[in-house]
């Protein structure tokens, strides 16, 4: 396997730090391009187009090799950066190499259906990415016509300035390119910036690429304020972002290098994506022939699923009779069979086939929603030690400073579930002190754990979800849903052998393709 986003990563890290392209002591060196902008800068001040920024500052080095900053008003302060620049590079802020736009807040009652201008948000960028399609919005001719300001074009690199609290969902950058603007003119929502380059001497493609940067992101996450819920980055924030400037030839170079080497990463990430599909097919090929009892061999001298039946009863019997579970519980579902017994037939006589609710606990009852912002303030001053695991439909959403159950249950999504992607995981397992939100259902397995896991992620789920943009999976389906119990000992052997198989698949692709986490087999079993 080829970690991909990690080679990303480092061949950039390479390229900011000069390393990817050799140097060429002919090339102009950045010192003079910077002069030359500063020239620049100054004519369009002259000609009104761009205002004086009274925070622009010079970055220098001193005689003792360490890195200043002048200010307008004449301070000097030494300033660390993240590495050395090799010889005819510089150092600037990157304000002093661009304007910065921040967007209009376009009134809603300004929509209109007609296309021709469309308003960006947030929704719509992505890295190296505009998604034109993701929910459009599009405004009149007289209202583009008075935000003239805001109008986007190419080569302008577009920057989103908002995401989610804890989360790197945002400082997403991509640059404009005329196939963007084919369709309609396009104008700048709130919360989304526009970086442009003030002079031809600095690649606009070159500082979308710098602006990815493991450094520069890591200041720019750090420096991000907001609510419980949200994080937002400043203009000043922008502004001052530290970035390394190359001689414009070096600029070039590198990005003929960095867009050669992201297609060669983008197609060994399609064809680790096709391994990945072909693996989860051949895993679920193998779990759809163990639930036909066709993966390993009956044992005429297993006790029948009749018996454990039977056991599951009593033991719930007994739970009701100490006053744990409710009289509802001991309620059974009777499983009628199709008129050709066509589909039973396909299995083995010494299984019997139930109700999910005759061989689980419901525990939905223990489970309490907490919104983002309280249980922020609850951890806020809770030590690591002192926080646990709180889920939601499809695994941890977060902390919370306190839990609800302490065993190992099987959580199922109630809402927001890929419960229609056969080889998605719909039921996780989890164990020791956590907590459980109102999207997931909580079941106690009076089976085999990793058996009715691995029924759970195999089992169609087509006529017991309801719903059109987010599917839901209501308790009383749940309950309903049938389920094959093969004799314990069997129910062992086919997870030891989904185990052994699912390694076995690993294996065979491990060099070329990702996988989908498997659910976790053999740990605890349920005993009577």
């Amino acid at each position: 396997m080829i970690d991909t986003k990690a080679l990303r990563e480092k061949i950039l890290d390479l390229a900011m730090r000069g390393k990817l392209v050799p140097q060429d002591p002919n090339d102009e060196p950045a010192s003079e391009l910077l002069k030359r902008i500063k020239a620049e800068k100054e004519e369009l001040i002259k000609q009104k187009k761009i205002k004086r920024d009274k925070n622009e500052t010079e970055i220098f080095r001193g005689d003792d090799g360490l890195h200043y900053e002048k200010f307008a008003d004449g301070t000097v302060n030494m300033v660390e950066t993240p590495y050395d620049l090799p010889q005819g590079w510089e150092w600037v802020r990157l304000r002093t190499l661009i304007t910065y736009q921040n967007g209009k807040a376009f009134k809603s009652s300004s929509y209109v259906k007609q296309h021709g201008f469309q308003v960006i948000r947030l929704g719509n960028v992505k890295n190296n990415k505009m998604v034109l399609g993701a929910s459009p919005i599009f405004i009149s001719e007289q209202d583009a016509k008075e935000s003239l300001d805001y109008k986007i074009f190419e080569d302008d690199i577009l920057v989103t300035m908002t995401g989610t609290k804890g989360k790197t969902d945002f400082f997403y950058t991509t640059k404009i390119n005329s196939f963007d603007l084919e369709d309609n003119e396009l104008f700048l929502n709130q919360r989304v910036g526009i970086i442009r380059p003030i002079s031809s001497g600095v690649s606009p493609d070159f500082l979308n690429h710098a602006l990815k940067e493991g450094e520069i992101k890591k200041y720019v996450f750090n420096s991000a304020t907001g609510t419980a819920n949200q994080s937002n980055i400043s203009t000043v924030t922008i502004n001052n972002i530290l970035i390394p400037v190359p001689p414009i030839e070096e600029q070039l170079k590198i990005n003929d290098l960095l867009s050669d080497s992201n297609q060669k990463l983008d197609s060994i990430d399609k064809e680790q994506s096709d391994i990945q599909f072909l693996a989860n097919q051949l895993k679920q090929k193998v779990l759809d022939v163990a639930m036909q009892g066709k993966l390993v061999p009956q044992d005429p001298n297993d006790e029948p699923a009749s018996v454990l039946l039977e056991k599951i009863r009593a033991e719930k019997q007994r739970l009701f009779e100490e006053g744990k579970i409710k009289k509802k519980d001991l309620v059974e579902t009777e499983i009628v069979k199709g008129d050709d017994n066509a589909y039973y037939e396909k299995f083995p006589d010494s299984w019997i086939f139930q109700s999910l609710s005759q061989v689980t606990l419901n525990l939905d009852s223990k489970r309490k929603a907490i919104n983002s912002t309280e249980r922020a303030r609850r951890i806020e001053k809770a030590s690591n030690s002192h926080l646990y695991p709180y889920y939601g439909a499809t695994g941890e959403t977060g902390k919370i400073d306190d839990y609800l159950l302490d065993e190992t249950t099987i959580l199922v999504g109630e809402d927001g579930a890929p419960f229609l992607d056969k080889y998605a995981i719909k039921a996780y397992k989890v164990s020791g002190k956590y907590w459980v939100n109102n999207h997931a259902h909580i079941l106690r397995a009076l089976i085999e754990e990793d058996f009715l896991l691995n029924y759970l992620n195999y089992f169609d789920y087509t006529g017991y979800v309801n719903g059109t943009t987010r599917l839901k999976l209501t308790q009383t389906s749940l309950q309903s849903i049938p389920i094959i119990v093969p004799p314990v000992e069997e129910q062992r052997r086919i997870v030891s052998e989904l185990k052994r198989i699912y390694q076995s698949i690993e294996d065979i692709f491990q060099s070329g393709g990702r996988f989908v986490p498997v659910p976790q087999l053999g740990a605890k079993q349920s005993e009577f």
